[in-house]
């Protein structure tokens, strides 16, 4: 009787240890198809993004039939302030939320989905003389910009703003002698900064375009002051005054959370280490540094793999708008991805501003006066941006 015991109490013992072990099983399973890579909670958080994207993009596509019937001004009134804003004919406030209001930066978008946001500014302003901010690698050089205190004031004065271009100036879909390929795809050796090309196309101010680098300070001028000249309204290459009225927005609406002075955690920079670049869905390019620049030689359309950031001498350049992490204002990459073109100058030399990709967010910030490019200079890292006057 005791040896039957035994047996039955030995039977019970691994059935338990068998069950237990089947339990682990069955809920580490469980735990993976809940949250694991593919589990029905990620799942259900892509589809979730992905509807929220779809009702955004169709949102966008209202916003540009509507502006396709504004032939004249129109007036937008800003919920939040009560104050007016003049709407250039030819473009709508954006229906987003979040971006039709003057304190998170609003946003207006014309029929072909360009996107500009408009910077309430006074006077005073637009040419405070504290800049003790700057950064500026020619401390000993007497800058001065004729654009802002001519164009820009007077435009001020009457309107009390400025329209600032939401992206980096951007290579146009049909700029069939660049792309190399219908998926978007652009060889990176492509002379940008050719007359021919230059005369033929109008850059763009869209989301995830590639961006218009390896351009000189003066045909960056070209090109800003061919996309939009009408009755009413008037596009430049932006000014210094402009930038620096857009940094102080920037201070005041966020303060340390987009660091003016040292922003490495909200620009594409070499040393970001808050975003996570593997998750983003961009077109992209990796550069290297190997006893000198070895170019990439095509952008990838995509997520992006294969360059870590900040691992080595991999630099990572993006197509404008390629992360809500580098976003102020509703403006995207004033801080990183390019240095850009301004028209201030001295003598020879054109002001580059906000840092490049391949620099430090701290050394090189949003305020950072580059300083250092000939009027003739061009680089991977050279970009330049739109600015919008009304008359």
């Amino acid at each position: 009787m005791r040896n039957i015991v035994k047996k039955q109490t030995g039977i019970t013992l691994i059935a338990l240890v068998v069950t237990i072990i089947v339990l682990i099983i069955l809920a580490g399973v469980s735990i993976n198809m809940l949250v694991g890579e593919n589990g029905i909670i990620n799942m259900a958080q892509r589809a979730k993004e992905e509807t929220d994207q779809a009702e955004e993009d169709e949102l966008r596509r209202l916003t540009q039939a509507e502006a396709a019937t504004h032939l004249e001004n129109t007036t937008h009134i800003d919920n939040s302030t009560g104050k007016e804003v003049i709407i250039p004919a030819g473009f709508a406030v954006s229906q987003v939320e979040g971006e039709n209001t003057i304190e998170d930066g609003l946003v207006i978008i014309d029929k072909e989905g360009n996107e500009y946001v408009w910077v309430s500014c006074t006077e005073e302003e637009y040419k405070e003389a504290d800049e003790g901010w700057i950064k500026s690698q020619y401390e000993d050089k007497t800058w001065v910009d004729e654009q802002s205190t001519t164009i820009g004031l007077t435009s001020i004065r009457k309107y009390g703003g400025f329209y600032i271009g939401r992206y980096e100036a951007g290579i146009p879909e049909n700029a069939i002698e660049i792309y190399s390929n219908s998926n978007g795809a652009i060889y990176n050796r492509v002379d940008r900064n050719n007359l021919e090309i230059i005369n033929k196309y109008i850059p763009v101010s869209k989301r995830n375009m590639p961006v218009w680098n390896w351009i000189d300070q003066t045909n960056a001028q070209i090109l800003a002051e061919k996309v939009i000249d009408n009755n009413t309204i008037k596009s430049y290459l932006i000014d210094s005054y402009a930038w620096n009225a857009v940094c102080r927005k920037i201070e005041k609406r966020y303060g340390d959370k987009k660091d003016i002075t040292n922003s490495s955690n909200w620009g594409n920079y070499f040393n970001n280490t808050t975003t996570q670049y593997e998750k983003i869905d961009t077109l992209y390019a990796i550069h290297q540094y190997i006893n000198g620049w070895q170019y990439a030689t095509e952008y990838k359309r995509g997520m992006i793999t294969g360059a870590p950031k900040g691992e080595g001498s991999n630099q990572l350049e993006l197509a404008s708008g390629a992360s809500n992490d580098f976003k102020a204002l509703n403006i995207y990459d004033l801080a990183g991805n390019m240095w850009e073109w301004t028209t201030e100058s001295s003598g020879n030399y054109r002001v580059l501003r906000g840092g490049g990709f391949p620099v430090n967010g701290d050394e090189n910030p949003v305020v950072a006066q580059g300083g250092n490019g000939t009027i003739g200079s061009r680089n991977f890292a050279f970009g330049f941006r739109v600015v919008l006057y009304l008359k």
